[in-house]
């Protein structure tokens, strides 16, 4: 049986000022790697726009997965989220916005009739603290971009993520591969979603100034 070595970038906290770094460890790891499409969770598409520019000479596609329609209106805030100058230039890399297709834990049905008792509820809330908000976003994403046809469920794709209430940015990238929602196939041996590589995460998940952070919004214990 083959084994094989790789390398893993570890921060000491989560955070954005991680960003660099993650994006740096993605661009190493695709230049040994046969993966095309890389996924970033990018609110505002800055994020995504940062990939899009490091790893412009690889000829990999760049998808970005924002904030969806329903979410936005319900919150009061303008949709399309990545917009203006921003959008533009994403759009001249060629960068696929995902902006339409819902998010996978957290704003479910069952979400909102039980709250965080309800299964995606737990399911999010166990993920977290297991591997902090910017895997556990990492896997949400690689199936996001699966469902909504941006990428195969054949295929390996790198997933770059951050923890959103630090600031965004991203602390966190996975070699994973995806498969769709539909019909149970992230529960099913072959054709599961796999996390195969970790390239990049924090060590410490919840440092106490994202403990802070989520005290003050009073959701320590609902997300």
């Amino acid at each position: 049986m083959r084994k094989f070595a790789k390398k893993i970038t570890y921060f000491e906290r989560p955070g954005p000022e991680n960003t660099d770094s993650v994006l740096e460890a993605v661009k190493e790891r695709l230049t040994d790697s046969k993966i095309k499409s890389v996924v970033v969770a990018s609110e505002l598409g800055s994020t995504a726009l940062k990939a899009a520019e490091i790893l412009k000479e690889l000829g990999v596609k760049i998808i970005c997965v924002t904030v969806y329609g329903g979410y936005q209106e319900a919150l009061g805030r303008e949709w399309p989220a990545v917009s203006g100058a921003v959008r533009e230039k994403l759009e001249g890399y060629n960068v696929e916005i995902i902006e339409k297709t819902p998010w996978i834990f957290g704003c479910t049905f069952d979400y909102w009739i039980s709250n965080e008792n309800a299964p995606s509820g737990q399911i999010h809330k166990f993920l977290s603290r297991l591997l902090g908000f910017g895997v556990k976003t990492c896997v949400e994403i690689a199936l996001i971009a699966c469902e909504a046809g941006a990428v195969s469920s054949n295929e390996e794709v790198i997933c770059i993520a951050g923890t959103g209430w630090l600031g965004g940015g991203a602390d966190a990238a996975i070699v994973i591969k995806p498969c769709h929602i539909y019909e149970g196939d992230f529960l099913k041996i072959d054709k599961g979603i796999e996390v195969r590589e970790i390239i990049a995460m924090p060590r410490v998940k919840f440092d106490q100034k994202l403990i802070e952070e989520m005290k003050k919004e009073g959701l320590e214990e609902a997300i």
